[in-house]
């Protein structure tokens, strides 16, 4: 009976499933996630910094007293509050689980640049704007391919599939998930009002 394999398997196919049961159980240090880390906390205390400065200039303690560019900082800081640690905890696990450094730093580049799309939208105007649009989308989007990357590898290791089928599963899960966003945003579109702002 072959180690890691089926009896009767060819040595290839058990290569293939113990490579992936491996990937699976051997947890590497998320390396390429902490600089990502690393950049988007340099991001963190500017805008607090930010949200601090409206604040004296505005002398608003509490709230932000009907001031809008208080309120803008407010919401760009909250934003980044509430997206960023789960989406770079996603990431971190997609690293670890031992997933190539092209997919890593491709989530890792994204959200960055998502992050900063949606800070710079939302210092601007607290209206829909390209930059908070895209940069939600682009976070969302990071969070749910990574996610879904994070269970998928336990369950490869536990069904041995190959890693041709899993590259033919991540594709079509890519591609739902996009399909899926094109019908929110047409199905948002058609419910809004005419005459309420785009």
């Amino acid at each position: 009976m072959a180690v890691g394999g089926h009896v009767g398997a060819s040595p290839r196919q058990q290569h293939s499933s113990t490579t992936i049961a491996r990937s699976a159980t051997t947890h590497a240090f998320p390396y390429y996630t902490s600089i990502y880390a690393a950049v988007l906390g340099l991001l963190a205390p500017f805008l607090t910094a930010n949200v601090i400065v409206n604040r004296v200039r505005a002398k608003v303690d509490l709230g932000d007293g009907g001031v809008a560019a208080l309120g803008q900082a407010i919401r760009a800081h909250a934003n980044f509050a509430e997206h960023t640690p789960l989406a770079l905890l996603l990431i971190g696990l997609v690293e670890a689980f031992g997933y190539p450094a092209l997919a890593v730093n491709g989530l890792g580049i994204v959200l960055l640049l998502a992050r900063l799309s949606s800070a710079w939208g939302l210092n601007s105007t607290l209206k829909q704007s390209f930059g908070r649009q895209s940069g939600a989308s682009l976070t969302v989007l990071v969070t749910a391919v990574s996610g879904g990357a994070d269970h998928l590898c336990p369950a490869v290791a536990a069904l041995e599939v190959s890693r041709s089928k899993l590259a033919a599963y991540a594709s079509i899960g890519f591609a739902g998930i996009v399909v899926f966003g094109w019908i929110v945003e047409a199905t948002v579109k058609w419910a809004r009002p005419p005459n309420s702002p785009a």
